[in-house]
């Protein structure tokens, strides 16, 4: 049996959110020591973080809804956006600050439009219909309004998001268990 979208969405978001979540935790300032071992692990962050994110649209917890697809395609680009970002954040030891702004932007606005769409469609239950909103939510309610006052988003808030991204992870994986079990259950 080959892993759903779902499934490997789960792995993917799980890992992002986790690594993510670690390199928050390392920091570091432009050139120092800290800042390349946090952009060694920011990089494969983003990079599993837009692979969860493709592979969350593939399994089409939005149903059909065209505002999903939308979302799920903003998201997709603001997960390139942030790849790019630890790519030349690597290579000219510095934060790329003009492409950070606009790839937490563009993936909060796409995952709070996909979030819609799965709480329409009702391919999930319970909590999990939620979780995709809420990670969409996150960056405006805990983490652009401390960069606004702080210049920065402290580290706190960002772990933040990459535990919302592990949560998004689990609701994935839950969701293909709930889609095999039904399947198996019917005749």
């Amino acid at each position: 049996m080959t892993p759903s979208h779902a499934n490997r969405a789960a792995v993917a978001l799980a890992l992002g959110g986790a690594l993510w979540s670690v390199a928050a935790l390392v920091g570091g300032a432009d050139g120092g020591d800290h800042f390349y071992l946090a952009e060694s692990i920011w990089l494969p962050a983003q990079l599993a973080l837009l692979l969860g994110t493709v592979e969350l649209w593939r399994a089409r917890l939005h149903g059909m809804s065209r505002a999903g697809t939308a979302g799920s395609a903003i998201a997709t680009v603001g997960r390139v956006a942030f790849v790019l970002a630890e790519v030349l954040a690597l290579t000219t030891g510095e934060i790329q600050e003009s492409v950070l702004p606009a790839a937490i932007a563009l993936t909060a606005l796409g995952m709070i439009i996909a979030g819609v769409a799965v709480l329409r469609a009702r391919k999930l239950e319970t909590w999990r219909r939620w979780v995709v909103l809420g990670a969409g939510a996150y960056p405006l309610l805990f983490m652009i309004p401390f960069a606004a006052i702080l210049g920065e988003p402290p580290a706190a808030s960002l772990i933040g998001w990459g535990a919302a991204l592990v949560v998004v992870g689990v609701a994935a994986r839950e969701s293909d268990s709930s889609t095999l079990a039904n399947a198996a259950a019917r005749p």
